[in-house]
């Protein structure tokens, strides 16, 4: 069960595809048709208010993001990515 989640989760998605014919149809299909200018212009006013519901979620907290605190969270490393056993 665990297997054929992962290979779902991680080898079908554009993101983690591996390159070949599947990857370059995934990415045709995204250029196409969520990408073109149509469908940019047709989801413009759900962007701004999504982006507006985000800059009021982090204002409401009131505490600065450090950029570099977030790329010091990112780089650090997670023994249960490569020992699954430690997880």
């Amino acid at each position: 069960m665990k297997e054929s989640a992962y290979s779902l989760m991680f080898n079908r998605a554009i993101g983690f595809a591996p390159y070949g014919v599947y990857w370059r149809t995934l990415w045709r299909i995204a250029a196409t048709h969520l990408f073109s200018p149509k469908q940019i212009k047709a989801s413009e006013a759900q962007r701004c208010e999504i982006a507006s519901q985000m800059a009021a979620m982090f204002s409401d907290h009131g505490k600065s993001f450090n950029v570099l605190e977030g790329y010091e969270l990112l780089g650090f490393l997670n023994w249960s990515d490569h020992l699954p056993l430690v997880g």
